[in-house]
């Protein structure tokens, strides 16, 4: 009998096993001995490590993959959202009438004074029936004793009076206040100069927070079921202090439910980076389950403010030409601090001038400190504006451009509207991104938004298909193939954590992180991709979610 320690503890057989290395080898079978991947090959070879203790694992042809890694998650602010917050997505609703019904049961349930927070879908104002956004004296008849907050995705709050009482907002107020390095702008009504209850990027102006023990509620919830049913056994998460301890907490007691490489959202620090400088944070702190990255900043505003910086005028007036939360002096300053501390920094970058200052900061900041790899983020970047004389700049600065495919789905449609013509060749190019050599990484931005964007095969969907809310296809040339859709979401997304030597494809010695899962992608028809469903989850060589679906 073979040495007990020659034993993998862990095989899955008879599958299709789709690695993901470098050549895309596809194969059967795999080992596990402890937490990482012992040998990967045909059932026969892998056979051949079972020993008395080994427990097998029979697939019965269903497809494994490596786990999903989601490169920009918001974990806390997805995981309040769903638990907690009023859902006015568009769907279910379909009207703005639907909503007030809905408001107007929550606040008769809620006490007199206690905030409603909504969470709803981007661009509820061209997705719900009436085409409008409901109005403050709306909001104000339904919840009379409650201050109201309803997001239309993350950059457009929606508020009633009582709420702009207790934000301090009254006529007087300026339309632009700054707080925690990022702008906020208050609508007015221009004949009396009365805010109108919609305030862009609002996020730090409304007082509401959930407590920490309600955070950290939600997020066990979430992160166990919607992260890691879905196959997500790794997430890059822009975090404030709280959420950190939180995490911190758990990892410490081996509680941790997936793998969480952290990075500092600036805003959450007051928009100072100098005491986490100060205080001698390096990228790589941590272990293989919760890791310290660097810093996200917020240059811009969103795309669907729309307040993304341009530098021609927006073609509806109102929006002049977007909003910057920067000087480039001020944001160049910031770049060279950080980059010469050794952290890895992920700007929001939705506007053209935003995408153009971060190249700069990030040209001038690798003539200051050359010599290394800093994998520098945008956020966002390739998803708009992303033209081939500015994605080759991009890549001859060794940055990085981080896109969300469900976006495409959720207002792509919209981008003409907002940004005239000249937008259209620029919008979600992924196809030429792949073909000009860059490692693409796929991301959720998930923040109870647009739910279904955290399931990575809705996104895999999103990038093949590209059929936008209104049913439209959204530059077709630009589809992708499922095998380079599968690498976005797994190794391309790990290469932006510093992380492809140890996770990210189905490799010997590599961290043991597997999805088994309902259907082969590469073998149905694309509007079967969004409908996979994931049948086990391994992390760390566990086995820590297996649905009905899987009998062992």
């Amino acid at each position: 009998m073979k040495n007990i320690v020659d034993n993998a503890d862990m095989v899955l057989l008879n599958g299709k096993v789709i690695t993901v290395d470098a050549k895309n080898t596809i194969t059967e079978a795999v080992a596990i001995k402890n937490n990482l991947i012992l040998k990967v090959g045909t059932s026969k070879i892998i056979k051949k490590l079972v020993g008395e203790r080994t427990h097998i694992v029979d697939v019965k042809g269903k497809t494994v993959l490596p786990g999903f890694i989601d490169s920009h998650v918001h974990a806390e602010k997805y995981s309040t959202s769903l638990k907690y917050c009023l859902q006015i997505h568009v769907p279910p609703l379909t009207s703005v009438e639907e909503l007030l019904d809905l408001l107007k049961k929550k606040s008769s349930e809620a006490l007199k004074g206690e905030w409603i927070i909504g969470r709803g879908s981007f661009h509820l104002d061209h997705k719900y029936r009436e085409k409008r956004y409901p109005t403050k004296n709306e909001l104000d008849k339904v919840a009379p004793d409650n201050p109201v907050a309803l997001f239309s995705g993350m950059h457009i709050a929606l508020v009633n009076s009582i709420a702009l009482k207790m934000i301090g907002i009254t006529k007087e107020t300026p339309k632009e206040i700054k707080l925690a390095g990022r702008v906020a702008l208050i609508e007015k009504d221009p004949a009396t100069d009365e805010p109108i209850g919609i305030i862009r990027e609002a996020g730090a102006l409304i007082p509401f927070r959930f407590s920490k023990e309600e955070s950290k509620t939600a997020l066990w919830h979430v992160l166990k079921t919607d992260f890691v049913q879905q196959g997500i056994t790794s997430i890059h998460d822009l975090a404030g202090p709280d959420e950190f301890k939180i995490f911190q907490d758990w990892m410490m007691n081996n509680e941790l439910p997936l793998r969480i490489r952290i990075y500092f959202y600036m805003p959450s620090f007051g928009g100072d980076v100098d005491p986490l400088i100060n205080y001698g944070f390096q990228r790589e702190l941590g272990n293989e389950w919760l890791k310290f990255g660097g810093i996200k900043l917020m240059i811009d505003g969103g795309i669907t403010g729309p307040k993304a910086s341009l530098y021609q005028p927006y073609p509806h007036d109102v929006y002049d030409f977007g909003l910057l939360n920067f000087s480039q002096e001020e944001l160049t300053e910031l770049y060279v601090k950080a980059h010469q501390a050794g952290l890895q920094i992920l700007s929001h970058t939705t506007g053209e001038k935003a995408q153009d200052m971060v190249m700069n900061a990030i040209e001038a900041t690798i003539y200051e400190a050359p010599n290394r790899n800093h994998r520098h983020r945008l956020e966002h970047a390739g998803n708009y504006f992303a033209t081939p004389e500015r994605m080759k700049r991009m890549k001859e600065l060794g940055a990085i451009p981080v896109v969300n495919p469900q976006f495409l789905h959720a207002f792509g449609f919209l981008m003409e509207h907002f940004y005239g013509k000249r937008v259209k060749n620029g919008l979600f190019p992924f196809k030429m991104l792949l073909n000009m050599g860059f490692k693409l990484p796929f991301s959720s931005d998930a923040t109870g938004t647009q739910p279904e964007g955290t399931n990575p095969f809705w996104g895999i969907w999103c990038a093949i298909k590209r059929e936008s809310f209104n049913g439209s296809i959204l530059n077709s040339d630009q589809r992708i193939s499922v095998m380079d859709a599968i690498r976005c979401y797994t190794i391309d997304s790990a290469y932006a954590g510093f992380e492809e030597k140890i996770k990210g494809s189905i490799e010997s010695g590599k961290l043991a992180d597997l999805i088994v899962i309902s259907e082969d992608p590469l073998d149905i028809p694309v509007d079967r991709i969004k409908d996979i469903k994931v049948v086990m989850t391994i992390i760390d060589g566990r086995i820590v979610y297996k649905s009905k679906d899987l009998e062992t």
